[in-house]
């Protein structure tokens, strides 16, 4: 029951964990869909401006005009009027590149199960230029790979065919022909394209398979070519010297673009380009109509836990705050519990000690006051029954003004009147009434010194000597003396009594001390008293300004001091 609120409160924080996490994701995703509007309208945009800009021309030395930096998309075209490819002439060859560290980890990860799809992947992002150990590259391979998941498009590996066929050699050129033929996914014209494209080394330009189905239009000499297919998408326009300009994006350049580091996005955002008959799942802008993606998506994959790093630390310390308040609350009610339970029997055990302490003086009153009353008594025995009489009588008397005082000084309703009186003459008396009681008990040494003095109760410090005395009785063996001292200390009076009974351990002095409470055992009837004469004692103590003490080890006796204030002064 106390880990309830625990429980309760833990359960109701991983909701609002989880509905934060869930308010991050959707406020994550609306991000990304704006981004997605953005980047769809700045490409529709983009294709507009080339659509009506200035297009790109030759410079006499035959190289290309400045392009346009906002359409690093579009591979700028330009034919002659009679229809020869200007520029490109050939795909520029890319140069032989390091390896890079990572693609290295990528190739050694290729041979474990898990990550390898994943290794794939980004081979072909990343990882055009690495080679095997053989000197082979790489890319053709996974490329071309029949368990490779999702598939290059055509047109990425003609680009990447045309790129480094030159740098392929025979051997290499006739392995990437066979798995071509192999590759039972690829449709027989771009199979046929691609062989061709590896050719001997000699590739052709793929711009030219992109504009031959224009070549009708171009013979025409219309002033302007426009389309957007599956797999290209161009416009073309009619300058005044005859040639035909223009642009076209297909899957190579939008490769190129995007390695490049388009389109220009926030460090949190990141784009990926993904070929295939079906789009991504998550925002995505379409480039080309034959399965071209602009995928985006956030830089950092655990942006959503980052964000949520903080709520998280709090829902720990709340969970770890909560059941450490709830073991501590478990552990009180326990403890509450079993001091319940122990009042409890300490309360029945009390009861039984008090009828037994009362029932032996009540019994041997009744037997004394029947043999009086049927005259069974002879003569000459009868003062020593009167004796008995009266002796059983105070016995009972002391028992019930213990009680009493007991609960007067435990509901804090006596007040100890103080004088300043010799001490050692207090205690001897009530050493002499001790021994008046008990005739039967053995001798009692005593040192006391005379000239202690100290303001008391003198009442209430003959009650005191005598429980203890009675505690002595009871509990050292028979025969053995008792010692009773009175000793002037620093700033007060000690009043000592030793006896020499089976010692208390140091686990036990403090607890005898409260009422009820033995060293050995609770309230029983093998042992007489009620178990409140040393709660009496403490309570005398207290009342003079003092305090009572034990010292005492197991198998050596114990010796009961009660220290009384004031005694210099007195």
């Amino acid at each position: 029951m106390a880990f309830l609120p625990a429980i309760a409160l833990g359960v109701l924080a991983l909701r609002a964990l989880h509905n934060e996490e869930a308010a991050i994701r959707r406020e994550m995703s609306l991000q990304l869909a704006q981004a997605a509007d953005q980047q769809q309208q700045s490409f529709a945009s983009a294709l507009e401006r080339l659509a009506q800009g200035a297009p790109p021309a030759l410079t006499p030395d035959g190289g290309l005009a400045p392009w346009p930096a906002a359409a690093p998309f579009a591979q700028p075209v330009v034919l002659s009027a009679d229809g020869a490819l200007v520029h490109p002439r050939t795909e520029p060859s890319s140069p032989p590149q390091p390896v890079d560290p990572e693609c290295a980890r990528l190739v050694r990860a290729l041979s474990q199960a898990g990550p390898a799809q994943a290794a794939r992947q980004q081979i072909l992002k990343r990882c055009p230029d690495s080679r095997t150990q053989g000197g082979r590259f790489l890319w053709p391979l996974v490329a071309l790979d029949a368990q490779s998941e999702p598939r290059p498009a055509a047109g990425v590996i003609e680009t990447w065919l045309r790129d480094h066929a030159r740098q392929m050699t025979a051997a290499e050129r006739a392995a990437t022909r066979l798995e071509l033929q192999a590759a039972g996914w690829l449709s027989p014209a771009d199979r046929q394209l691609l062989l061709t494209t590896v050719g001997s080394g000699a590739a052709p330009s793929p711009v030219a398979s992109y504009l031959a189905p224009r070549q009708a239009a171009m013979a025409s000499r219309q002033a302007t070519i426009a389309w957007r297919e599956a797999r290209s998408l161009g416009r073309l326009r009619l300058s005044p010297s005859g040639d035909y300009v223009g642009y076209v994006v297909h899957s190579g350049s939008l490769a190129r673009a995007v390695r490049s580091g388009w389109p220009r996005l926030e460090p949190a955002f990141q784009a990926s380009l993904v070929t295939g008959p079906r789009p991504p799942s998550g925002p995505h802008v379409e480039l080309l109509p034959g399965g071209a993606y602009l995928a985006l998506g956030w830089a950092d994959p655990n942006a959503v836990a980052r964000q949520t790093k903080r709520s998280h630390l709090v829902l720990v310390g709340v969970a770890v705050g909560a059941a450490l308040v709830a073991a501590a609350l478990a552990a009180l009610l326990f403890a509450r519990m079993r001091a319940e339970r122990r009042l409890s029997a300490l309360r029945t055990d009390f009861v039984a000690a008090v009828s037994h302490e009362l029932r032996t003086p009540i019994a041997s009153v009744r037997m004394l006051a029947e043999l009086l009353d049927e005259d069974r008594v002879e003569p000459d025995e009868r003062a020593e029954v009167h004796q008995a009489l009266a002796r059983e009588a105070r016995r009972l008397g002391n028992t019930v003004d213990r009680l009493l005082s007991f609960s007067r000084m435990e509901a804090g309703k006596v007040s100890a009147t103080l004088r300043p009186m010799e001490v050692a003459a207090v205690v001897d008396e009530a050493i002499d009434t001790f021994l008046e009681r008990y005739p039967e008990a053995a001798p009692i040494e005593r040192q006391l010194d005379p000239d202690a003095r100290a303001p008391m109760d003198e009442a209430a410090i003959r009650m005191a000597v005598d429980n203890l005395l009675c505690n002595a009785r009871k509990y050292a063996p028979e025969g053995h003396p008792y010692e009773v001292r009175v000793t002037t200390v620093a700033e007060g009076v000690e009043i000592g009594v030793t006896d020499h009974g089976p010692g208390i351990s140091r686990a036990d002095q403090r607890r005898i001390l409260r009422p009820f409470e033995r060293a050995n055992d609770r309230l029983s009837e093998a042992t007489e008293g009620a178990g409140i004469g040393l709660s009496l004692v403490g309570h005398v103590a207290r009342s003079h300004g003092g305090r009572l003490r034990v010292e005492s080890e197991p198998g050596q006796g114990a010796t009961f001091i009660l220290w009384l204030a004031g005694g210099d002064d007195a």
